[in-house]
């Protein structure tokens, strides 16, 4: 968020561009929160404090938005949404894992 934004304002960007690259901060904060816990699995070796459904959901999510951005050819929609799916995909490995007690 903060060198995209501060890129933006330093080379006048267009209002697209700084929305674009403001809304791509907040996605990937979205995405990211539930790997906050990360640590506390891989120390106790369970996935409890991951919520499988939301794990699928995102990764799904992410996966479908980057098949539409590929289809648009557009980087603000595709790359964000990359990351998103392999952030799902993570808490997924985990959850595999490192089964819920």
């Amino acid at each position: 968020l903060g060198p995209g934004l501060a890129a933006a304002i330093i080379l006048g960007a267009s209002t697209e561009l700084f929305v674009g690259f403001t809304a791509n901060g907040i996605l990937l904060l979205y995405y990211a929160s539930p790997l906050a816990t990360l640590w506390e699995v891989l120390r106790l070796r369970r996935s409890d404090s991951i919520h499988p459904p939301m794990a699928l959901a995102n990764t799904l999510n992410g996966t479908l938005w980057v098949l539409y951005g590929w289809a648009k050819r557009d980087l603000f929609i595709t790359a964000p949404n990359a990351l998103g799916a392999g952030f799902g995909l993570v808490q997924l490995a985990l959850v595999a894992a490192f089964p819920r007690s």
